[in-house]
């Protein structure tokens, strides 16, 4: 379509749109030097997150699991504050905030240099699996995460323990030999002298 017949169908008069044509372009520049300055900042970013959760009980047993906390320092553990999600974080996920989750401690562990949450219940869980949201808060930001995890039963999860378990060489074990009979050294049989004959004393002539 013409420029010009494009002005009138907008009802602009064709110097109008010249105008704003002229003002458009400090407008282009001035948005190019606003986005190179964009990304011309230091982008700090904080590696802190949820890592995998490591099941250690079973169904019908109280709630025993741990979280890997990633990339977390001191001074992130000074400040952290590790909590189950609101309400409106588990309508939002459609998940069930149930009573039994609303029961579950937290506390964090140093452990060979990581750190861990530790989830905790003094109720069994009846439940064959686990679906709640965690919402962690620290200086820096905030995260949720969520966590869908399955309960077996305590033989499957001892059967698993065993499987899991380093294997061991049996210890080797040393027999010292039976020591040889001792065999008594014959003994010389005692060499008797005869007895002298007494030689018979002459006649007389």
């Amino acid at each position: 379509m013409n420029y010009k017949l494009f002005c009138y169908f907008r009802g602009l008069r064709v110097g109008d749109a010249k105008m704003l044509e002229r003002l458009r372009l400090p407008v282009k520049m001035a948005t190019g030097v606003l986005v190179a300055w964009f990304f011309s900042l230091p982008i700090t970013v904080n590696a802190l997150g949820f890592g995998n959760i490591n099941m250690k009980s079973a169904l019908n047993e109280p709630l025993v699991a741990e979280i890997e906390l990633l990339s977390a320092t001191p001074d992130d553990i000074k400040v952290l504050q590790i909590k189950l999600a609101s309400k409106e974080a588990f309508l939002r996920a459609g998940v069930d905030r149930s009573l039994l989750l609303l029961k579950i401690k937290f506390n964090v562990v140093k452990r060979g240099g990581k750190y861990y949450i530790n989830l905790r219940t003094q109720e069994s869980v009846r439940e064959p699996f686990l679906n709640f949201l965690l919402e962690m808060n620290w200086k820096s930001g905030r995260m949720l995460r969520e966590y869908t995890v399955l309960l077996d039963p305590p033989d499957r999860v001892q059967q698993q323990q065993i499987a899991r378990a380093p294997e061991t060489a049996p210890a080797e074990t040393f027999v010292a030999p039976a020591p040889s009979p001792v065999v008594p050294e014959p003994v010389p049989a005692a060499v008797v002298a005869p007895e002298p004959v007494p030689t018979p004393a002459p006649e007389p002539i």
